[in-house]
């Protein structure tokens, strides 16, 4: 998925959830570029890979990351995170 169709996403929605991104650790503030009426929340598991060496073929992506419409803020709480998932939940 590129980013023109996340930014798609955010026009069409109020949440947008993915999963198998590739965004290292120190990147995962562009989520917040896609579309300046959404929040972002992601995790990479991208780290130990751009770090220890070069990225050769398809490299496994990141666990996911949610936007959600600023407006939600007050709404939306990450619950927990890590390498092998986030829960989000939407009161």
């Amino acid at each position: 998925m590129g980013l023109g169709c996340l930014s798609d996403l955010c026009d069409r929605n109020d949440i947008v959830a993915v999963q198998e991104h590739w965004l290292p650790k120190n990147k995962l503030h562009q989520l917040s570029t896609v579309n300046s009426n959404f929040a972002a929340y992601g995790i990479s598991s991208m780290n130990e890979a751009t770090e220890e060496k070069i990225i050769r073929g398809r490299p496994f992506g990141g666990v996911g990351f949610f936007l959600w419409r600023k407006d939600l803020a007050n709404r939306i709480k990450i619950l927990h995170s890590g390498v092998a998932g986030l829960v989000l939940l939407c009161q």
